[in-house]
């Protein structure tokens, strides 16, 4: 069942998010904005940012982020249905339901699942066939993948074009709205079909009676996340299905295991290596609708995750499942520094001696405590007994807790008599959580662990982002009007900032921006949508400078690639930067705007390998437009043309084509009168920019003729 997508966008826009929260969290304006202490995480200094304008709150704190109805569903534990009722019954609206998704039809399901199939036959052939895909194969080569293996997995590569799926497949028939519905295409601002996936190596996700449901996409060169996902559709919901089940599950059951990774290409790898029975999540945490899918199948489930992710997953959770379940949970403890896709080239059989010697989640994490402090001295012992304790006070068996007392006094060499006291202390502290909860965390936190749970962290924009970008996507997300169309994200130093920017300029708003966007970019969106605004006394002009010094800053570090490689095009990039400068150190934003715009073309060109921009003059020449007997003159210095009338007044002026122009007009606003003292109408004078046509011939492309036979 589902809400019409027009009855939540009204409620999206008639709900006020700070009478939502404020029945939660105290808030208090700072600026333009509300903050309050995050109800998502403990904290005594309020980091928890609300923009009433847009509809949306941030955490400073845990990057806990979205809108009216995230909040909602989040605080409340409501599914998103329920969320949205809540809400409408809050202002009064009276949502109405599709019948499409109250029940889809065999007859729906049968076209949505024959449109992923031709998308799959798609892109697998335009990896194995086209010579575009190049990339696509080269990243698979380097993880130790040849076309065998792509074969067996369907993998494929999406072109990097805008809509060559989505033209392809209305061409054979399938529909705009079976394209839109399983999450192949978007509608741009222009109402096009454009393609979700584009210029990314394609992972095929089936279900469980193979047939194609949806797809992990990871980016191959350019902006953006690096992995994105297909949205949730009517039949695809990726807190159920498992990447590879499809061709795991007869493994599953004859060797009574589930191996569980991280990505695609991990399940390929250990498939690859002989383990055929590894399965992977779809871009989400490991849910209690996986476990129970794979109990289907076998009680006997192994995580592989690299050291770090396995040391952060909840031990809370892990026993849980254990208890809810009846299932025997294990950890693999992959080699160090490596993941399975790289492991398996090197060493197959680690791999394989991982998954055999895999030990209990607790004994995982113990042995990882141990192993990042010393136990020399009674102090350094001690301290480590009150970590391993607090990680041990979080499982719910008392047994299995007693028993892991013996297994600590062992390895430390402590009496287990004081152990059971300190771990009476620590399991008093609460149901499910220790007394000592967050001094565990920071204690494994000081000793080089990461630590499961909420925490406060630099948030992503902080940290991948320079100064310069943020500005320029604040500038983006909030002045909309005075963002000009020519900064492209590849101007952008990051490529998180690169896809963040992608993202607002495939959206008509940036609240479609927002809910369309993966997780990283998302928080990135949230923080810029909450911040305050800059204080300066002219936006107009602060944009400017920030576009057009963006694009200086990029027009010099492309010049100086050029140089260190000889190139001797950078002689055709000069001009345009010289002329960009000049403007800048003169106040001139609309030369420099201008200037900005050819710069920002031609680093697009050169890094796109098609024809270069006409060559600007760094020197503009000067038009002037005068009264002659009430005719307009047009006179253009250099080599442009001149027109006049030939009985005009006379002035005092160099000499152009015949004619003479006033020397150096005196600008008043926009009215200009001559040095000579010329009392006619006022002068009208406005700078241009000459060209000349000096094209770079585009850059040959070879065959790279690729097929079955020769990869």
């Amino acid at each position: 069942m589902g809400i019409l997508d027009e009855d939540i966008a009204r409620v999206r826009e008639t709900v006020n998010i700070a009478d939502v929260i404020g029945q939660h969290v105290a808030l208090t304006r700072r600026g333009q904005r509300l903050l309050g202490r995050c109800p998502f995480h403990s904290e005594k200094t309020p980091s928890f940012s609300v923009n009433p304008e847009m509809g949306v709150y941030y955490c400073f704190g845990c990057q806990a982020s979205g809108d009216a109805i995230t909040f909602v569903r989040e605080i409340e534990g409501l599914d998103f249905v329920e969320a949205v009722e809540r809400l409408a019954d809050t202002v009064g609206i009276e949502v109405r339901y599709d019948e499409r998704t109250r029940s889809t039809t065999a007859a729906d399901r049968a076209a949505r699942v024959d449109v992923m199939e031709a998308a799959v036959d798609f892109y697998h052939r335009y990896l194995m066939e086209a010579p575009q895909a190049r990339p696509a194969r080269n990243y698979l080569r380097s993880r130790g993948f040849d076309g065998h293996a792509a074969r067996r997995y369907k993998v494929g590569c999406s072109p990097a074009g805008w809509d060559e799926l989505s033209l392809k497949l209305q061409n054979s028939g399938h529909s705009r709205e079976d394209l839109l519905a399983v999450g192949l295409s978007l509608v741009n601002r222009h109402n096009r079909l454009q393609d979700y996936f584009r210029g990314r190596l394609m992972f095929p996700i089936f279900d469980k009676r193979d047939r194609p449901v949806g797809f992990g996409a990871r980016l191959l060169e350019g902006d953006g996340p690096k992995y994105i996902n297909s949205k949730d559709s009517p039949i695809y919901h990726k807190s159920r299905i498992l990447y590879g089940l499809n061709w795991a599950r007869g493994d599953i059951v004859s060797n009574d295991v589930a191996v569980v990774c991280e990505g695609y290409t991990d399940v390929m790898a250990f498939g690859l290596s002989g383990i055929g029975y590894s399965v992977a999540t779809c871009g989400t945490a490991l849910t209690d609708e996986h476990i129970q899918e794979l109990t289907r199948f076998t009680r006997n489930i192994i995580i592989a995750y690299d050291a770090d992710a396995a040391g952060q997953a909840a031990a809370a959770r892990f026993a849980q499942w254990e208890e809810s379940f009846d299932i025997t949970l294990t950890v693999a403890a992959l080699p160090a520094g490596a993941d399975p896709a790289d492991a398996w080239q090197s060493d197959a059989q680690a791999l394989h001696a991982a998954v055999e010697g895999a030990t209990p989640f607790l004994q995982f994490r113990l042995d990882r405590i141990f192993a990042a402090t010393g136990n020399a001295s009674i102090d350094s012992r001690g301290r480590t007994a009150d970590v391993a304790l607090a990680a041990v006070a979080e499982h719910p068996n008392a047994v299995v807790r007693d028993g892991y007392i013996m297994a600590i006094a062992d390895r430390l060499s402590l009496r287990p008599e004081a152990l059971r006291t300190r771990l009476a202390e620590l399991v008093r502290g609460g149901p499910g959580r220790s007394a000592a909860h967050d001094d565990r965390r920071g204690t494994e936190r000081d000793l080089g662990l990461p630590t499961p749970g909420h925490q406060r962290v630099e948030g992503p924009a902080q940290a991948a982002i320079s100064p310069r970008d943020r500005e320029v996507l604040w500038l983006a997300v909030h002045e909309t009007e005075l963002f000009p169309e020519w900064l492209q994200p590849w101007l952008l130093q990051s490529a998180l900032a690169r896809g963040v920017l992608q993202q607002i300029l495939e959206f008509a708003t940036i609240g479609e921006a927002l809910e369309h966007s993966p997780e990283d970019t998302r928080a990135v969106l949230a923080q810029l949508m909450v911040e305050e605004p800059p204080h300066v006394p002219s936006m107009e002009e602060y944009a400017s400078s920030q576009f057009v010094g963006l694009v200086l800053a990029a027009g010099q570090a492309l010049m100086s690639r050029l140089a260190r490689n000889g190139d001797e095009r950078l002689t055709l990039l000069r001009p345009g930067l010289d002329r960009l400068r000049e403007a800048l150190n003169d106040g001139n934003w609309v030369v420099a705007e201008e200037a900005g715009e050819w710069v920002s073309e031609w680093i697009g060109a050169h890094r796109t390998g098609s024809d270069l921009p006409t060559v600007i003059d760094p020197t503009p020449s000067v038009v002037v437009q005068m009264p002659v007997n009430d005719e307009r003159v047009v006179l253009q210095g250099g080599e442009g043309l001149a027109e006049a009338s030939s009985n005009g007044p006379a002035v005092n002026g160099p000499a152009v084509n015949g004619l003479v122009v006033p020397e150096e007009p005196v600008v008043d606003d926009a009215r200009m009168n001559d040095a000579a003292g010329h009392d006619g109408p006022p002068w009208d004078v406005q700078r241009v920019d000459r060209w000349r046509a000096e094209d770079e011939p585009p850059s040959p492309i070879d065959d790279d003729p690729w097929g079955p036979d020769n990869w």
